[in-house]
């Protein structure tokens, strides 16, 4: 017999895989009689959109893997908007790959795919309420409620955006290329790429190289 929570719970429901989609709406919807999914995206810009100009649901259930933006930018684009939705990733690879980050841009819980029958249900009542789902005692990164990360997230001030070329010169970085790699990949001199890199630094409040980088990840800068 299925268990029932009090209240409806709307929930959006975010996937790019079409038959995914239409295989996970029809589980959420058995998992609880009271969880009414009212619509569905396979885009990230889709459920920006719905969440914060159209029909926002209580609870966004996320794939992490989308084509047009991943999971983490959707989630910390609604959360630097508003605290009122709750936000749940799932994702079919290890959730330990998404948990930090996830955290960090105000999510509630990651689901693995694998495990939506035992596990999603209880995610998606927290998320409701604001709160982190603490069901999964494995989850090392501290998920936060809507509104303490809502808070955490609007105080930080989001860095400028970089140039095409300072784009170029921390992708290149972050792939292990050597400085004068870069410098001959761009056609620019070394002495150049050293001034995209204080730039870089710059924009994002950082004092050192890897600083930028791990800057540039966290916001999704390139």
């Amino acid at each position: 017999m299925r268990q029932s929570t009090d209240a409806t719970i709307n929930i959006g429901l975010v996937d790019n895989d079409p038959y995914a989609l239409n295989m996970i709406r029809a589980h959420i919807r058995y998992l609880d009689p009271a969880f009414n999914v009212v619509w569905t995206a396979t885009t990230g810009a889709m459920a920006v959109h719905r969440c914060l100009f159209d029909a926002a649901p209580q609870v966004l259930v996320l794939d992490m893997a989308l084509a047009d933006m991943d999971g983490v930018k959707v989630c910390e684009t609604i959360r630097r908007r508003t605290d009122a939705i709750g936000i749940v990733g799932i994702t079919a690879l290890n959730p330990r790959d998404y948990s930090e980050p996830l955290a960090k841009v105000g999510g509630q819980a990651i689901v693995p795919k694998e495990a939506i029958g035992m596990r999603l249900r209880p995610a998606i009542i927290a998320a409701a309420a604001g709160r982190p789902c603490t069901s999964d005692q494995g989850q090392s990164a501290p998920f936060m409620t809507t509104v303490e990360s809502h808070r955490l997230l609007t105080a930080q001030p989001t860095p400028a955006a970089l140039s095409a070329t300072e784009q170029a010169v921390a992708r290149l970085y972050l792939q292990q290329c050597p400085t004068k790699d870069i410098a001959r990949r761009l056609n620019i001199s070394t002495a150049t790429v050293y001034v995209h890199v204080h730039q870089i630094m710059r924009k994002t409040g950082t004092t050192s190289r890897q600083e930028a980088l791990r800057a540039c990840q966290s916001h999704h800068l390139c």
